[in-house]
């Protein structure tokens, strides 16, 4: 679920409060990133996943969101509609 979650929106993941305003640097927070994915989730990370990079995570970290409770609730319906489509493929 969290890579699924961190996949569907790499955008959010990387401007996320938490990670937006971390005093890691752009290409200790890629690590983070990506660690957090194999350590969670690695059987849900899909074969075409690349791992963030400090010069996305930089670009990243610029985007803001505006309308944070928006945003978080298109990404909940995109893993919610995700996971249905995954279970009826079961």
């Amino acid at each position: 679920m969290l890579a699924l979650m961190l996949i569907t929106s790499r955008t959010a993941s990387a401007n996320e409060p938490g990670s937006a305003i971390s005093p890691l640097d752009d290409a200790r927070l890629a690590h983070v990133l990506h660690w957090i994915l194999i350590r969670f989730s690695p059987t849900e990370l899909p074969p075409t996943f690349v791992p963030y990079t400090g010069d996305e995570v930089a670009k990243l970290r610029t985007i803001g969101v505006a309308d944070a409770a928006r945003k978080r609730h298109q990404l909940v319906q995109a893993v919610a509609s995700e996971l249905t489509l995954m279970s009826s493929l079961q």
